[in-house]
This record gives C-alpha cells, structure tokens and sequence, in this order.
C-alpha cells in the first residue's frame, strides 16, 4: 500500500494531516482532563457547560 503524499499549502509547504494537527491536539487533551472532572462536576449538579460560564466569570 502506498502512502498518500501530504497536500500543500501555500508556498509549497505540506499541511500534516487533521489527526495531527494543534485543534485535534487540543481537543483530545481536554478530552482527557475532562474525562478527571466529570465525576466532580455531577457531584455537585453542574454541567461542564455550567463550568464553562463558572469558570469564565471567575
């Protein structure tokens, strides 16, 4: 099987592939993190969206 060359953006530089990329870093470490604070979250009655506006306003 033969690996599909990375496309190219502008100025002929590769784009490395969405897996890879900081957005999908990123949501897979909040992912992680969140996957510790849930249970804490739901002790105390709050969605992550309530966190979300909590943690905002702090």
């Amino acid at each position: 099987m033969t690996s599909r060359p990375a496309a190219e953006g502008a100025g002929g530089t590769a784009i490395r592939p969405f897996a890879h990329s900081l957005p999908m870093r990123l949501l897979r470490v909040r992912e992680a993190l969140m996957q510790n604070f849930r249970p804490h979250l739901l002790a105390h009655g709050m969605s992550e969206q309530q966190w979300r506006i909590v943690r905002a306003l702090a």
